[in-house]
Formats: structure tokens, C-alpha cells, sequence
């Protein structure tokens, strides 16, 4: 690692893990309530298996906390495992989220995220049978353009250079010009 980003990240996680105490000293809050922002600060501070076994505890207690701070927990976990790249795994972790909250806001996010895990892991045909229906049901949503190019990619990657084309040519179409120079270098 780089000695000065590592820097960075220690003085960084200083500073957080200072307003975390000055936070808990200021309030009668109850440790629970913090676990928001005990997970955001390991986040920050770039510790992803501590933020997976933060999330885990919080989790395994879920019975005690609000569906925010376990859909929360969730969320914070499936990031940290990405940045870990322990895809199948984040891909467990989401199936469960799917599950538990399906009227999250963030189900269309994570969707993308289960493609994503399986594009990790180079399963190009099941990545690419999640994007498609989710581009299908979400046609309008602000990320589509993206997930369109990762549609693309995956077909590509998967030997289908027609249908990639065929998604590139769609989108270059009706996207943004900075999208439409990037997919003309496609």
C-alpha cells in the first residue's frame, strides 16, 4: 500500500471516530443508534471486514432495531464486500435484502448490484439475465443509461458482439452526449 494514502486514511478515521465520541458524550443516545454511523465511519476509514463484521452483529440482533437500521447495515455490508470483492457472498448478502425489504427505494440499486457480483465472478449469461429485466422494468430510471453500457459490456464479454451493438447503437440514441462520445469509442 501507499504510505501516504494510508496516511490519509489514518487521519481521516481520526477525525471520525472523534466526532463518533464527541457525539455519544453529547447525547443520551443509546448505543444502537449509533451503529449508522459506526458503520459509515469504518467505512470511511477503509476497513470493509470490519464494517462486514459490524453489519453481522448488527444483523444477528435485528429483532431489537428498526427495519431502517437493518435495511442500513445491510446496505453498508454489501458495499464493504464489494470493496472486498467477495462476490458471492455480497451476492448472498443481497438476495437477503431483496427478501427482507422489497419495498426499499434502493431495490433497483441493488438488483444491479447482484449482476454486478455475478459479473465478478465472470458468470457473464446470469449477470447479463438479471440487467435485462431490470432495465426492462425500470426503463426511466436515472442510472439506466449506465446500466445499459453494463449490458453491453456483459454481452460483449459473453461473445454476443451483435447484441452488445445492438444496446450500444439504442443508447448512443437517446443518451446524454457525454455518453453518446464514450459509446462511439465502443
Amino acid at each position: 500500500r501507499n504510505p501516504i494514502r494510508n496516511s490519509i486514511w489514518k487521519a481521516h478515521w481520526i477525525q471520525e471516530k472523534k466526532q463518533l465520541q464527541n457525539l455519544l458524550e453529547q447525547t443520551q443516545t443509546r448505543p444502537m443508534d449509533l451503529y449508522p454511523l459506526r458503520l459509515r465511519a469504518l467505512r470511511k476509514g477503509n476497513r470493509p471486514v470490519d464494517v462486514c463484521i459490524l453489519a453481522q452483529a448488527i444483523l444477528a440482533s435485528a429483532d431489537k432495531l428498526h427495519p431502517t437500521l437493518q435495511a442500513s447495515a445491510s446496505r453498508e455490508g454489501i458495499e464493504a464486500l464489494f470493496q472486498l470483492q467477495a462476490w458471492h457472498e455480497a451476492g448472498l448478502w443481497i438476495d437477503r435484502f431483496v427478501e427482507q425489504f422489497p419495498s426499499d427505494p434502493s431495490v433497483p440499486n441493488m438488483r444491479l448490484m447482484a449482476a454486478r457480483a455475478l459479473a465478478g465472478q465472470r458468470k457473464w449469461a446470469d449477470a447479463i439475465s438479471l440487467i435485462q429485466p431490470l432495465r426492462e422494468h425500470h426503463p426511466n430510471h436515472r442510472d439506466e443509461p449506465s446500466w445499459a453500457f453494463l449490458h453491453g459490456e456483459w454481452l460483449l464479454a459473453d461473445g454476443q458482439p451483435t447484441s452488445a451493438r445492438s444496446i450500444y447503437e439504442a443508447l448512443r440514441n437517446r443518451a446524454p452526449k457525454p455518453w453518446q462520445d464514450l459509446i462511439s469509442l465502443q
